[in-house]
């Protein structure tokens, strides 16, 4: 549900995490102004909320909260060493785009709901993971081979 419909009182159907993994609200947890606010302030546009007459409805993530959350910080690290005038470890990005690129791959046959493609507690990290999942999905859907969908990856991935 958009952030906009959200009102007091509702309850969260999944955990809200941190861009570092932390769980900000835990599922189950009933929702305050303050709560709504905070989540506005730090980009989190949308999220699952219980719906008694629906009652549990499971999505599974494209991908995983650990690999999404390994990937934020080997970003933010990135994009502080090219601030800093240091050289960035390519194998490092390689790899965490490779297990991004495994998840995606074999979840093919997964009903993936862009809405769970949310912003993380840092906007920039968070956005530079989406550009590059949203990017290897229409790669895949294109075609594109392994080595192609790895190019792709690495150019949507750094700013």
């Amino acid at each position: 549900m958009s952030i906009d419909n959200i009102q007091e009182n509702m309850q969260i159907a999944r955990n809200i995490y941190s861009a570092d993994g932390k769980v900000l609200l835990a599922e189950g947890m009933s929702l305050t102004i303050n709560y709504i606010k905070r989540l506005r302030e730090l980009g989190i546009m949308s999220l699952y909320i219980t719906d008694r007459l629906i009652g549990k409805v499971e999505v599974d993530d494209l991908v995983k909260i650990q690999t999404r959350n390994e990937a934020n910080r080997l970003i933010k690290k990135s994009m502080g060493m090219i601030r800093d005038g240091k050289n960035v470890s390519g194998e490092k990005i390689n790899k965490v785009i490779r297990e991004v690129l495994d998840e995606i791959l074999s979840n093919r046959s997964i009903s993936f709901n862009l809405v769970d493609i949310r912003a993380l507690n840092d906007y920039l990290f968070g956005h530079s993971l989406t550009v590059c999942i949203l990017s290897l999905m229409t790669g895949v859907a294109a075609g594109y081979n392994f080595t192609r969908l790895r190019d792709l990856s690495v150019g949507a991935i750094l700013p």
